[in-house]
């Protein structure tokens, strides 16, 4: 079996290979490939040919709120040296949070379930997610 991915070749997270010397030797080429560029296990099973890696994080500086809504994934980006860009990314979370009752959470790299977010948080370890409210009411 060749080398697969579990999403576009860009951004791979999952790799799996058939667990023999020949597809294990392609696939650990691979994943050396990929640590290099900054990608992070987040499991590695050889016995059944699945490692499943996070992608580089966000550049240090740079902060993240993705947007989700009848429009879409909106993004919103702001340097955190910029004063001005963060104080705008924070009035855009208020508004959003507060008058077009959207919930906010932090999008965390390890995979796990991200806690809501009650305030803007600059520095959140990679993303912000705010889906629209669907409260009945």
């Amino acid at each position: 079996m060749p080398l697969s991915l579990g999403i576009p070749e860009d951004q791979p997270k999952v790799v799996t290979w058939e667990p023999t010397i020949e597809g294990t030797n392609e696939a650990t080429e691979y994943i050396c490939k990929l640590l290099k560029k900054g990608y992070t296990y987040i499991s590695y099973d050889s016995s059944n040919g699945v490692a499943k890696l996070n992608p580089p994080l966000l550049a240090k500086n740079v902060g993240l709120m993705r947007v989700i809504s009848e429009n879409g994934d909106d993004r919103i980006v702001w340097d955190r040296n910029n004063p001005d860009e963060v104080r705008d990314a924070a009035r855009k979370f208020k508004e959003l949070t507060e008058d077009k009752n959207h919930t906010a959470y932090y999008a965390r790299t390890d995979g796990k379930k991200g806690e809501q977010m009650h305030e803007f948080d600059p520095f959140s370890e990679e993303a912000i997610i705010l889906v629209p409210d669907t409260r009945p009411g």
